[in-house]
């Protein structure tokens, strides 16, 4: 390592054109963030159905090819969103006899716990947005809610711009409940919302904090409640394991997981990582050990990036931070 010469004339020279907020000073700008699971066991025909989805999925992705790949893998991030949004893509994919399957379950579990969550938020006067990666999704969702007596805007990539103006003006005015694909993540910001539930989440850790960081950003005056629904034994639910036990994902201020994303090895692609680990996995208890080595190489960045940001903070003469 080089050292540092006439480290005070650096210090000097370097808070001439650089701001630092240390981690302190950002965590005191925002609120907090407040994250919680609610792991849903699923009823016998909606855990068959994803058993048998995801052991399809496992056995023909070993041999596929790339193209292939990419249609299994969209398969089984629908699988953790809902059976609406499952239903037509198996059809599609030529498995008939489970789109049956996935067809005829009207109304999952975690569209009943969703309402439940939702209805004790009203009861305080809090509004809701409700995030999903699918359209399907959205639909049922918006639908079950309605049937539920809850008025609900909805907000999607497929709805012109006026028509996304009109659905955030509701949002902000009278309607409680917004329900939003990724669509809202893009220049959108609902900071007099405070409570976000995830209904299904993205297998890329950027995306879930652009989410957030719909509501957790300057302007916000409440903390912020994220409110994540998987479904026991699923793909999402060990994700989830892996992203808040090695790095604390809902626990970051902002910019920090790109920072330690960025440490990782240079191609790595969280996404892809996770899908291929699933597909080149004998059993769950294999696919766990896969994920644990992603999850030990996440927690490794983590540290770098402290390291760093330590001695960066020092450097600059800002030695408070946390």
């Amino acid at each position: 390592m080089v050292a540092v010469r006439n480290v005070e004339q650096l210090q000097a020279r370097t808070r001439e054109v650089m701001v630092r907020h240390r981690r302190s000073e950002v965590a005191l700008i925002l609120p907090q963030r407040l994250a919680e699971t609610v792991k849903v066991h699923l009823p016998e025909p909606e855990r068959l159905l994803y058993r048998d989805v995801a052991e399809r999925i496992r056995r023909e992705g070993r041999d596929a090819a790339p193209s292939r790949l990419m249609g299994l893998r969209s398969l089984a991030r629908l699988a953790g969103s809902s059976p609406a949004a499952l239903a037509p893509a198996l059809a599609r994919a030529g498995w008939d006899d489970l789109a049956v399957r996935a067809g005829s379950i009207k109304r999952s579990r975690k569209e009943e716990v969703l309402i439940e969550r939702v209805k004790w938020h009203l009861e305080r006067q809090e509004k809701v947005i409700v995030f999903t990666a699918f359209t399907p999704t959205l639909e049922r969702l918006a639908s079950a809610l309605e049937e539920a007596g809850v008025e609900v805007a909805r907000y999607h990539g497929s709805l012109s711009r006026a028509a996304k103006d009109y659905a955030v003006q509701r949002f902000a005015g009278d309607v409680p409940v917004l329900v939003s694909t990724e669509a809202a993540g893009e220049g959108r910001n609902l900071q007099f919302c405070h409570v976000m539930v995830n209904m299904d989440l993205p297998w890329n850790p950027m995306q879930i904090e652009q989410r957030i960081g719909r509501l957790h950003r300057i302007g916000q005056r409440h903390d912020v409640l994220v409110t994540n629904i998987v479904g026991v034994g699923t793909i999402e639910e060990r994700m989830l394991e892996v992203l808040e036990s090695k790095i604390n994902l809902f626990e970051l201020v902002v910019g920090e997981l790109d920072m330690i994303l960025g440490r990782v090895e240079e191609d790595f692609d969280f996404e892809s990582g996770i899908f291929r680990a699933y597909v080149q996995a004998d059993d769950d208890a294999q696919f766990d050990r896969h994920l644990g080595e992603i999850g030990d190489n996440l927690a490794r960045a983590r540290q770098q990036y402290g390291e760093a940001r330590e001695s960066l903070d020092a450097l600059v003469g800002q030695d408070d931070a946390e």
